[in-house]
This record gives C-alpha cells, sequence and structure tokens, in this order.
C-alpha cells in the first residue's frame, strides 16, 4: 500500500475527510425534489418523487 493511500485511509477514520462511494457521478447530477399527481382508475394520489438529472449521460 502507497503511504499516500494509507495516509487517505488514516484521515478517513480520524474523521478528517469524508470519500463517496459515488464519486465523479455526484458532481455530474443534479437532483429536485417534487410531488406528482397520479391517477389510476378511481384512484388518485399525490407522490413524492425525486428528479436526477444526469450532465453529459445519455441513455
Amino acid at each position: 500500500m502507497s503511504e499516500t493511500f494509507q495516509h487517505i485511509l488514516e484521515l478517513v477514520n480520524d474523521g478528517k475527510i469524508r470519500i463517496s462511494d459515488h464519486g465523479y457521478d455526484e458532481k455530474t447530477m443534479t437532483t429536485k425534489r417534487q410531488t406528482k399527481m397520479v391517477h389510476e382508475g378511481k384512484y388518485f394520489a399525490e407522490v413524492d418523487v425525486e428528479l436526477i438529472k444526469f450532465k453529459g449521460f445519455s441513455p
């Protein structure tokens, strides 16, 4: 294990830095919370949703 990686692990363990499991993806996406209305047959509901938009991502 490199000295740099060892130092990073020590900083994480001491709570001085945090590491994201998502890495780069978090920096390329934006989120927006909305309430959507859903209608099916005689039923109607308001549903909380989180819209996720990726920058530079095309499925």
